[in-house]
């Protein structure tokens, strides 16, 4: 388990917690997991299954290992590193800015000031948790910013309170941050 993060060092003065939060833990599907599973299967057996011809003839180790890895890490191991992030990744929420702190081999801490963000995307599922995007249209990814990357196990554009239960209430909180800053 992982230590607490103090949060409080990040604040400036005169700044206020208004939220804090982290993404859900546990295995994470998506909807390109869709594509993403069965192709990395396939690839893999096809990989794995080039070895065992008949005349046992194969190219040298140096060769295999990384591809071996890199079919191991799409089929299993991508599952793994998403879990291990979630579970090293915070969101706060201040009265001027909405703060990610990831924690994957050293800290690192992305700030959005309120005032300047033009562009929030809310995504909410059924059961009212979802996603909160920062300047997605801005992201040199564009649309594909974090979800398309995300099936196959990358941390592309990560400027998202992502997975967070409550996801209306936090955009709320944003929204009217952000309108209090607006009258100053």
């Amino acid at each position: 388990m992982t230590q607490p993060y103090a949060i409080e060092r990040e604040l400036g003065p005169g700044e206020k917690l208004l939220w804090k939060g982290k993404p859900k833990g546990g295995l994470r599907l998506c909807a390109g997991d869709a594509f993403v599973i069965p192709f990395s299967i396939f690839w893999g057996w096809g990989f794995l299954s080039g070895f065992t011809t008949s005349d046992h003839s194969h190219p040298p180790d140096f060769f295999i290992v990384p591809f071996a890895a890199v079919a191991f890490y799409f089929i299993i191991g991508r599952f793994f590193v998403d879990i291990y992030m979630r579970a090293r990744t915070e969101y706060v929420l201040t009265n001027e800015r909405a703060i990610i702190v990831t924690r994957y081999f050293a800290a690192k801490t992305q700030s959005f000031v309120l005032k300047n963000l033009v562009d929030v995307t809310l995504s909410e599922a059924k059961n009212g948790s979802g996603t909160i995007a920062f300047n997605a249209s801005a992201s040199p990814y564009g649309k594909f910013n974090r979800n398309s990357f995300k099936a196959a196990g990358l941390n592309i554009g990560a400027s998202a309170f992502e997975m967070i239960p409550d996801v209306r209430r936090v955009d709320g909180l944003i929204k009217s941050a952000q309108m209090h800053k607006s009258d100053l």
